[in-house]
């Protein structure tokens, strides 16, 4: 199967079913031990800030399965 067509079975599905393969696929490929995701200075410095935040509870962390439904609700 081409990417294009794979593309296109993807927009036949719910927008929910949409978001749920794209976390598959983002796993898929940070299941990749070789791969390596640069952060510019600025993304480390507020990655390393928020979780600082959530280590001294200024912050509250979400479980992933209850983000993609809040964002869900967001999208619908």
């Amino acid at each position: 199967m081409t990417r294009q067509a794979l593309l296109n079975e993807v927009k036949k599905l719910s927008r929910t079913e949409q978001a749920e393969l794209l976390d598959d696929l983002i796993c898929l490929v940070g299941a990749d031990e070789e791969a390596d995701v640069a952060l510019t200075p600025q993304q480390a410095a507020d990655l390393k800030r928020r979780m600082q935040e959530a280590d001294d509870g200024k912050e509250e962390l979400v479980p992933g399965d209850k983000a993609f439904e809040m964002l869900r609700k967001r999208t619908v």
